[in-house]
């Protein structure tokens, strides 16, 4: 009976002893919350970080144009992402609870900042042309509204109808005089300032 339990505390001494050895020479990586010192870099082909929970808060993954960044908000739908497009880049922050977006975007195909309201149309368009810079403002249903444009020769604010329209249209021409013109429902000039 003494050999045995003999054995059986030899045994146990043997187990313990794995388990320190393990400890001190094999640190767990999984759930690690100290700092990592050095100069190292990691290479994956994603990266995800969560919350306590499990939820994704932050995630980096490769596209075909080239990479993206999520932030993720409460309800795991994307707030704020920045990614590339075929011929440069985009940022955009959303609410998540709608389609209510702003984005900022340079790339070959379109140059400035877009803001959509609730239900997802165009609300503000703010971009930059080879004369200076063009504003476009849209209605509920994404219908355009307004816009300043500046032209080769001049200023141009243009004031549409809901029938996208022309209105009234004012100018600051080339030799930088202003004039003011109005139109009517269908379309022709119904007067102007000043009178030519």
């Amino acid at each position: 009976m003494r050999r045995r339990i003999g054995w059986m505390v030899a045994g146990g001494a043997l187990v313990l002893a794995g388990q320190l050895f393990g400890m001190l020479l094999v640190p767990m990586a999984f759930g690690q919350r100290e700092a990592v010192t050095g100069s190292g870099h990691i290479t994956c082909e994603s990266l995800t970080i969560v919350d306590e929970e499990g939820k994704p808060r932050i995630s980096l993954f490769p596209q075909q144009e080239g990479g993206f960044i999520g932030v993720f908000g409460a309800d795991g739908s994307v707030n704020a992402a920045m990614s590339a497009t075929p011929s440069g880049g985009t940022v955009f922050v959303t609410r998540g609870s709608d389609k209510s977006r702003t984005e900022i975007r340079l790339d070959q195909e379109s140059n400035g900042l877009y803001t959509l309201g609730a239900n997802g149309t165009k609300r503000v368009l703010l971009s930059a042309t080879p004369n200076g810079g063009d504003l476009s403002i849209f209605d509920r249903a994404g219908n355009l509204r307004a816009g300043v444009l500046v032209l080769d020769q001049g200023v141009a604010v243009s004031l549409l109808g809901k029938d996208a329209k022309r209105r009234a249209l004012m100018l600051v021409s080339p030799d930088d005089t202003g004039s003011v013109a109005t139109f009517a429902k269908d379309g022709t000039r119904s007067g102007e300032l000043p009178d030519f």
